[in-house]
């Protein structure tokens, strides 16, 4: 009984941390192995008004949600070691509030089907456009926890909207491709 006191005071703590943060600055974790996109990502996410944290293996990314809070999670599929889909499963048994949104460089539908079945938020192919990913992330911060344990409808989740501070001015779309490249790369 003790034990679930304690899992409530840390459940609590992050409550009251993430209640504390700024509405404006959203959290985002990026798991992603590739250091390069992993900057990119890091730097142009900041740029949109977001508060980013990085990891650079599943591993180093569930101890980051294990010590930070965060609102969004975007993992690479293809990593040493572990994968991406050993993360979703993890944050799906262990933070199932979190949204997460797979990307890839290896896009199959199979691999899509099974991310989304698996309980991703959404799945880009990379590569994608910037503006693509900001706007998952911000319907992934509209959208509330599902009713009842089960995911259903992602569009039919609807929590107090929590917006990032963004810049004015045209989107940003950096040096990632457009997407009518072929989703298959």
């Amino acid at each position: 009984m003790e034990q679930a006191g304690l899992l409530g005071t840390v459940g609590d703590e992050r409550r009251i941390q993430t209640a504390g943060a700024d509405l404006d600055e959203a959290r985002v974790l990026v798991v992603e192995d590739d250091d390069a996109m992993r900057a990119f990502l890091d730097e142009s996410l900041r740029e949109e008004g977001y508060v980013v944290r990085t990891a650079s293996s599943t591993y180093t990314g569930f101890l980051t949600l294990l010590g930070d809070p965060i609102d969004v999670l975007v993992v690479d599929w293809k990593m040493p070691a572990l994968d991406g889909f050993a993360l979703l499963s993890a944050v799906r048994r262990c933070y199932p509030e979190i949204p997460v949104i797979f990307v890839t460089a290896f896009a199959r539908p199979d691999v899509a089907r099974r991310a989304l079945l698996s309980g991703a938020f959404a799945f880009l192919p990379k590569p994608f456009r910037l503006s693509v990913l900001v706007a998952e992330i911000q319907r992934a911060l509209n959208a509330g926890p599902p009713q009842g344990g089960e995911r259903g409808d992602p569009s039919a989740w609807q929590r107090p909207s929590r917006s990032a501070a963004r810049r004015d001015g045209p989107d940003r779309e950096g040096p990632i491709d457009p997407p009518d490249r072929a989703a298959s790369e």
